[in-house]
């Protein structure tokens, strides 16, 4: 490893996690309550490991393909300014629909 080392990867990953968390937990669960649910340790078992390949798999084609990716990503670095205005103004759109409670009207544009 260089510069940060094992210490410093770990480091990475707890305050990774730590981002992650109100996005995860509410998932996390749900699924926990299902398995607890149908009683089956089995079922259980077989959703937490769904659970995980659907949060694994993008990770590991990530790093598979992080060189191409990388290479992919420094074209769009001229328009970056653009990219941060609107996905800005897309969350503060949708903070405004979450807190006035109309998220629902995002359906019925979609249907």
């Amino acid at each position: 490893m260089t510069k940060g080392g094992y210490i410093g990867a770990f480091l990475l990953g707890l305050t990774f996690s730590f981002g992650w968390t109100p996005c995860i937990g509410p998932v996390l669960a749900g699924i926990l309550s299902i398995a607890a649910g149908e009683g089956s340790p089995a079922y259980g078992g077989f959703l937490m490991f769904l659970y995980t390949l659907g949060l694994a798999i993008p990770f590991l084609i990530m790093s598979v393909f992080s060189d191409y990716l990388l290479q992919r990503i420094r074209r769009l670095y001229r328009y970056m300014g653009g990219i941060k205005i609107a996905s800005g103004l897309m969350l503060i759109g949708m903070g405004l629909l979450l807190m006035t409670d109309q998220l629902n009207t995002i359906v019925g544009w979609i249907q």
